[in-house]
């Protein structure tokens, strides 16, 4: 292997953008879905080509909208997994029965994440915009950890005004269960795909989710705060990552800046009509429907995006939530 080449660590594969959960905090459930979605062989095509540019121990997230709702999605996870990747699926949760948890072991997948915003049904069924969301994940982690013992399962949880106040009981109840290998908080942010607008979080909507009271919020973080540093090793989030968030919610409107962007060198993301991008905010890199994707990963049109996320000065909502080094 070129020890100079630059291979990306973690694959980002948006198979579908099609959901039918109501979330409060995205908008992806209201935008009309007419793209050319890649059939199941392209989408092999695709994963056999990362074995070319990917780091040997690379993962490969299937992602969406809702993945589940992509018909082949066991099949491209079973591929991947043939071909030595980590694999791992976000989903709502809300789709897993009998069926699909035979498709889930028979496909080998390493991890599973699903939302879990508050251990109150009330407070995560209005969090997803759906009733009955709330069972259906705590039905899957329970019939999930029995079926394969050795899937990781982890949740993920919106930190916002409906579930401040669960926080620590929800991180609290995920370490003491042997059923949960991790959670992962994540501070609201502006919705992807919605017009830019430094003051999103007063409108009416989000007004609604939107934590106001920076001394709760405080009260709350510093309580996380210790009981990571207790031995909460089941919470994802670094105590500075932590701290971050504590900072975003009294002023938003300042974020912080990443030392090293992650999307330089480390992150690849294929969208669900082939488009392969690394940051979302700097444009389309080029189809790796109809280009070789390793010469598409080593181009003067890479490299020359790789430059630019290298000079940018923009403070990130990314760097907060996902890669806040």
């Amino acid at each position: 292997m070129d020890k100079n080449r630059i291979r990306p660590k973690y694959c980002s594969l948006i198979v579908c953008s099609d959901c039918f959960m109501r979330c409060q905090m995205c908008t992806m459930w209201q935008q009309t879905n007419d793209k050319d979605k890649l059939g199941v062989e392209q989408w092999q095509n695709i994963i056999t080509g990362l074995k070319d540019i990917m780091h040997p121990e690379g993962e490969i997230c299937f992602t969406g909208g809702e993945p589940l709702l992509y018909e082949g999605i066991f099949e491209l996870i079973s591929h991947a997994s043939t071909l030595g990747f980590r694999t791992g699926l976000n989903t709502n949760g809300y789709l897993i029965d009998r069926e699909k948890i035979g498709e889930i072991l028979r496909s080998r997948l390493w991890s599973i994440t699903m939302p879990l915003e508050s251990r109150r049904e009330s407070t995560h069924d209005f969090m997803r915009g759906l009733s009955g969301s709330y069972r259906k994940v705590m039905k899957a982690v329970d019939v999930l950890s029995v079926a394969s013992p050795q899937l990781n399962i982890g949740l993920a949880a919106v930190i916002s005004a409906a579930n401040l106040d669960d926080l620590v009981d929800l991180v609290s109840w995920v370490q003491d269960n042997p059923k949960v290998h991790s959670i992962r908080l994540q501070a609201l942010m502006q919705p992807l795909g919605t017009p830019q607008d430094p003051q999103w979080y007063a409108n009416d909507h989000y007004n609604a989710i939107w934590p106001k009271d920076k001394e709760k919020v405080r009260f709350v973080i510093d309580a996380l705060i210790k009981l990571k540093e207790g031995g909460a090793c089941k919470l994802n989030n670094p105590v500075a990552q932590l701290r971050i968030f504590l900072n975003y919610f009294s002023d938003p409107a300042v974020l912080p800046q990443a030392k090293k962007c992650i999307f330089q060198e480390e992150v690849v993301n294929i969208n669900e009509e082939g488009d392969l991008f690394l940051c979302p905010r700097v444009g389309i890199i080029g189809s790796a429907k109809k280009e070789n994707l390793s010469t598409l990963w080593n181009s003067e049109r890479t490299n020359s995006i790789r430059e630019k996320i290298k000079e940018c000065k923009l403070s990130c909502d990314t760097v907060v939530n996902c890669f806040w080094e």
